[in-house]
């Protein structure tokens, strides 16, 4: 695979747009949430739920446009991502996770995984619980902070000198 520098600064540039969009979409629920509480002091003292009446109203079409957007810019850093040599297969699981996370915020949701669990007394296996994936519903604050680091850990590899080619394409076998 053949990467170039306009490569990786075409994904950052979108990648800064569609986390810039998805950070406005958060700010314009909790300006309606202000808006029907009659006050940010208001709201802080007595919280409103998000409806889904609110969550259309702050939409403006951003939603369906990073549904798509994110899933083809974090399959993309994943791909561009293998012609670096300090981006492990580990650091690539992660991007699918956060991808997760980001499309469970949206929805306002809090996405959870977790691996193999092994049960033991001592020497004596007594069982396995297998790996699994679960979505729950969670609030405005809970859902920009799952966006937020999941925002920050896909950040953090768009933004390794190692994603700068200096001097021409990156080759990888």
């Amino acid at each position: 695979m053949n990467v170039t520098q306009a490569d990786i600064d075409e994904l950052r540039e979108l990648w800064k747009r569609a986390a810039q969009e998805q950070e406005s979409y958060f700010d314009r629920i909790y300006k309606i949430l202000v808006r029907e509480a009659g006050s940010e002091e208001q709201l802080e003292r007595y919280p409103i739920a998000v409806n889904p009446e609110f969550m259309q109203e702050a939409d403006k079409g951003v939603v369906e446009w990073l549904n798509k957007e994110i899933p083809k810019i974090v399959v993309r850093l994943i791909e561009l991502s293998k012609a670096s040599p300090v981006i492990s297969d580990l650091d690539r699981g992660d991007l699918k996770f956060s991808l997760r996370e980001l499309l469970a915020s949206l929805r306002l949701h809090r996405y959870q995984h977790w691996g193999t669990y092994i049960h033991s007394d001592e020497d004596r296996v007594l069982g396995v619980d297998p790996p699994g994936q679960s979505e729950s519903e969670c609030d405005l604050q809970a859902a920009f902070k799952e966006f937020t680091t999941a925002r920050e850990n896909v950040q953090r590899l768009t933004d390794l000198p190692s994603m700068t080619i200096r001097g021409g394409p990156l080759s990888s076998s």
